[in-house]
């Protein structure tokens, strides 16, 4: 095999972050499917503080891989590759997400 095919990192196998989310449409997914009493108990949960915490906290961390997504776009293009513009959008990033 060549040497530069050695280099390379092996690609993920496993992507725990997506899993969970995936998971838990999965779990509201068949709750809704399997009749009103185990819909309702889901919402009951979602509707927790703790059920809160966690659909905010899945919602801030989809919206900060969106706006990395936008980030990696803006450098698909060849703009903004110097060191100073990737720390000014990481910073832009996080300024995004928490607003």
């Amino acid at each position: 095999m060549a040497t530069h095919f050695r280099s390379v990192d092996p690609p993920p196998r496993h992507r725990p972050g997506a899993e969970r989310r995936g998971a838990s449409a999965r779990v509201w997914l068949v709750a809704a499917a399997s009749g009103p009493e185990a819909y309702e108990g889901v919402q009951d949960f979602l509707g927790s503080w703790i059920g809160l915490l966690l659909l905010f906290g899945w919602t801030l961390s989809m919206f900060y891989h969106l706006c990395n997504g936008i980030r990696h776009l803006v450098w698909d293009t060849g703009h903004a590759l110097d060191l100073e513009s990737t720390y000014l959008g990481g910073w832009i990033v996080v300024g995004a997400t928490a607003s």
